[in-house]
């Protein structure tokens, strides 16, 4: 960055420290559903190095947890905010996620009580059953996706700052990020 600006490599490293913070600010990744869409509910676990935020988890060392809202088109409407990663996915939603009225969100069994979500049928409705499992798996892949990015594959950033790349990475995947509002 600093041989194509013609600049320090400090002074290339210190504007990009200042102004990241700032980049996902300008996207308002607030509520983006859009009415009668239908939603993809999950979380993930990211390893990162700081331990002040962290927890040791069933996968990871020390991990955060971050929930994922997209609709079936592999849009991410919403990237919330890290904790520590031995919360359980139910924990996690009912305490940060907002889901908009009048819109269909598909979830997994770890949901059971969370208002709006609609969980998988039972096992014996196999038909039904495959259909919600055929589509949950679009936020699976989105997932997969998202942790291809180096950044959040071994995240070294210290307290919330986590939030920043995986709002990051969720721009880069979508352009469009929160701009459906």
């Amino acid at each position: 960055m600093a041989a194509i600006f013609g600049t320090s490599q400090s002074t290339a490293h210190r504007i990009i420290r200042d102004l990241l913070p700032a980049v996902p600010a300008l996207f308002d990744d607030g509520g983006g559903a859009r009415h009668g869409e239908t939603l993809l509910l999950d979380n993930t676990l990211i390893p990162v190095h700081d331990q002040s935020l962290t927890r040791p988890s069933k996968n990871y060392r020390r991990s955060v947890t971050i929930h994922v809202l997209a609709t079936t088109t592999r849009r991410i409407v919403h990237v919330g905010r890290a904790w520590p990663g031995n919360r359980n996915d139910i924990i996690v939603a009912k305490a940060t996620v907002n889901l908009p009225a009048g819109v269909t969100t598909l979830t997994d069994g770890g949901y059971r009580s969370l208002p709006g979500a609609t969980l998988p049928p039972p096992k014996t409705d196999e038909q039904r059953h495959a259909a919600h499992r055929k589509i949950r798996a679009r936020i699976e892949h989105i997932l997969a996706r998202m942790k291809d990015w180096q950044m959040l594959r071994q995240c070294r950033r210290r307290g919330n700052n986590i939030n920043h790349p995986a709002r990051a990475v969720a721009f880069l995947y979508n352009p469009n990020y929160g701009r459906y509002l």
